[in-house]
């Protein structure tokens, strides 16, 4: 099992004991990397169902994506988006769980640090 696959995991299983955390999360993932690769990666997330893609030009994009609360689900995301990642070399720095998409509103648990 890779450092990612552990760490969001052990996230999941704090989530899923959060009085904050209910059935649905908004996943926030933390992205660096060249801005032309950003772009391509937010395109990708984008055609996805992801929100919040753009300002690929400061060289960072923080996407977010409407999840159920469920370990598996939350996993496979993560890996789905890492492998993306890959492809577009692109780094995957932080993933959030949220509880809204508003950040001034959420609360959050941080699932994977880089």
């Amino acid at each position: 099992m890779s450092d990612l696959e552990q760490q969001i995991r052990d996230g999941a299983t704090r989530l899923s004991t959060s009085p904050d955390f209910r059935e649905d999360l908004w996943l926030t993932l933390y992205f660096a990397g060249q801005p032309e690769n950003l772009a391509e990666l937010a395109g990708q997330l984008s055609a996805n169902g992801w929100i919040n893609v753009g300002g690929s030009e400061s060289g960072f994009i923080y996407p977010k994506k409407l999840a159920r609360n469920d370990g598996e689900e939350i996993v496979e995301l993560a890996l789905s988006t890492s492998e993306l990642c890959r492809r577009h070399a692109v780094e995957l720095l932080t993933i959030d769980a949220d509880t809204s998409p508003e950040v001034d509103r959420s609360k959050f648990v941080t699932l994977f640090q880089a």
